[in-house]
């Protein structure tokens, strides 16, 4: 469907019923092109931004067009940073979100496993969670990850919707089953993240000019 189709509509009415920000991941096409996407939309219904999937994993690429760069959008909230999936692997891309000023980062997600991933390579919850973990604090921002739960086609999603704050903390997780992971995000102006983001200066620290030294 295009981004403003019957499903993207009754996701906007949702939106508006309960009055909240609602980010949804979600396939959308442009004439006869594809893209794995993220919408959000205000507590008005508002479609606020749409973000569409820079770095396709495999056999993705045989049927999604890439998108063209990183989205942060100006909310009520604070400025949110949109990401799908296999954009989180990559530290370069949720940083550049965090160089245009995002407070909070959202990942759509569907992380899959099946037994080799699982058993041989340990591809599984603890990984997933403290893949979101490391975002966040090596960003020093929050950041909400929501991944799809339960099998489908030979795979399982692995689930672990989480939010995790500057420090690399946990706040909530909804495990693997589907659930609601919630907790106070507090963006701006806590007297606690100030004295956290004083300590944990990592992106001020970081020295660039060396790290291909020696190529």
């Amino acid at each position: 469907e295009p981004e403003d189709g019957p499903t993207a509509t009754a996701l906007a009415d949702l939106a508006a019923q309960t009055g909240v920000h609602l980010a949804v991941g979600m396939a959308i096409r442009e004439g006869e092109r594809f893209f794995d996407a993220q919408i959000l939309w205000g507590p008005d219904g508002a479609r606020l931004a749409s973000y569409r999937k820079v770095h396709l994993f495999a056999s993705e690429r045989a049927f999604y067009s890439p998108g063209d760069g990183p989205v942060v959008v100006e909310t009520a909230l604070g400025r949110i940073g949109m990401s799908v999936c296999y954009d989180l692997i990559f530290p370069g891309f949720i940083g550049r979100l965090c160089e245009m000023g995002a407070d909070l980062v959202i990942n759509s997600t569907n992380w899959i496993t099946d037994d080799f991933q699982r058993a041989r390579w340990g591809w599984d919850g603890p990984t997933v969670r403290a893949l979101a973990a490391t975002r966040a604090l090596e960003n020093g921002t929050w950041l909400a990850m929501a991944d799809c739960t339960g099998p489908e086609a030979g795979f399982t999603s692995i689930g672990q919707s989480c939010l995790a704050a500057p420090s690399g903390l946990i706040l909530a997780s909804a495990g693997e089953g589907q659930g609601i992971a919630a907790a106070d995000l507090h963006l701006k102006g806590s007297a606690d993240l100030a004295r956290w983001q004083a300590l944990a200066t990592y992106r001020a620290d970081r020295r660039p000019e060396h790290y291909r030294k020696g190529d």
